[in-house]
């Protein structure tokens, strides 16, 4: 594949960096320890949260590898990670096949990887669209922490969240202030 026939797709670090926070870690459903770029939206999951944000491509089930994300996020400063230091990640692939070869790059910053050959969960279809004024669920507080640190890359100063409960067992929508386009979903906790 030529130069001009590659894919490419900009993303803002500060969008890497938080919605990495939703994925998986070591899960054995590995297409779940990625990030995907589906529906145009980056998006990850653990199964039990999910965050998602817009973003201009057409892809749908293309997914990032865990190691290839860590190892480039570390490649930045905390500060560069930050929405209002505008930087903007090249996302380039080889094709729009999961599969296929690919590389995030900034500057003289790069990481190579191949995307993971699965197919990454519905994720749209677990994000609540009606919401009854029912007792709150159980939330597990560390995955509460998460959207604040995921609200702090996305430009705010404290993490606030709103949280539109769907009664004890739905999945709740959250919603961050730092970024209106954020999505996030929280599965209460069940005993």
């Amino acid at each position: 594949m030529t130069e001009d026939t590659k894919i490419v797709v900009n993303i803002p670090l500060c969008y890497i960096a938080a919605i990495s926070l939703f994925s998986a870690k070591n899960d054995v459903r590995y297409y779940l320890n990625g990030l995907a770029l589906d529906a145009g939206h980056v998006v990850a999951t653990n199964g039990h949260f999910m965050g998602a944000i817009p973003v201009k491509h057409d892809l749908d089930n293309i997914v990032i590898p865990a190691e290839a994300v860590k190892t480039f996020l570390k490649m930045f400063t905390a500060k560069e990670k930050r929405l209002d230091s505008g930087v903007i990640v090249d996302l380039i692939l080889d094709s729009d096949e999961p599969g296929t070869n690919g590389s995030l790059s900034y500057s003289h910053k790069s990481i190579g990887f191949v995307t993971v050959d699965a197919r990454f969960p519905e994720w749209e279809r677990i994000i609540p669209s009606d919401y009854e004024e029912k007792p709150y669920g159980l939330f597990n507080w560390e995955y509460m922490v998460t959207f604040s640190k995921a609200a702090k890359f996305l430009g705010g100063k404290i993490g606030r969240a709103t949280i539109k409960t769907n009664g004890k067992n739905g999945a709740s929508l959250v919603k961050l202030n730092a970024l209106e386009s954020f999505i996030g979903v929280i599965m209460p906790m069940r005993f």
